[in-house]
């Protein structure tokens, strides 16, 4: 007990000179992609076409995907008569993949440019093997402060 009271009397003091510490704490989107906008690339059967993870960062610090944030990839799947197949496939914040969030997509085999939510990729050549392609449109922003406000640094005192 005594000593829980010397404890508990000793007081911590920091020099008043010790100035107060701005800490930016403004958090940005970005992604991780497998594609540069309009580069030609080649995904054989079962590759990724589009693989894309929103990534928040504070700083030069990444935090991860955030819950709910965008962690997708569209894979080719091959041809069948006059139809290219692809599979959408959702991820969780962690890469686990989300059963009830996958869809198989089948576009005409004549298409030169096919469109999957905000993914725009043009079509150069398919064939039973492969499909060379480039994504030319992703409507995606990076580099900006989510919605919601920045956490304010604490005022000094």
């Amino acid at each position: 007990m005594a000593l829980i009271a010397a404890l508990l009397s000793t007081s911590c003091v920091l020099p008043a000179s010790t100035p107060p510490v701005a800490v930016d704490t403004t958090i940005f989107r970005r992604f991780e992609r497998n594609y540069q906008l309009g580069v030609q690339q080649t995904a054989h059967v079962g590759e990724q076409v589009v693989r894309l993870r929103e990534m928040l960062s504070a700083g030069p610090s990444l935090l991860g995907t955030p819950e709910g944030g965008l962690n997708f990839d569209i894979t080719f799947t091959g041809i069948d008569a006059s139809v290219m197949r692809f599979t959408y496939r959702e991820f969780t914040s962690n890469d686990m993949a989300r059963p009830a969030f996958f869809q198989d997509l089948t576009y005409p085999l004549s298409s030169r440019q096919i469109r999957f939510r905000d993914i725009q990729i043009e079509i150069a050549s398919v064939t039973a093997e492969g499909v060379t392609y480039a994504v030319i449109a992703d409507n995606l922003v990076e580099d900006q402060a989510p919605s919601r406000a920045p956490i304010p640094s604490p005022a000094p005192k």
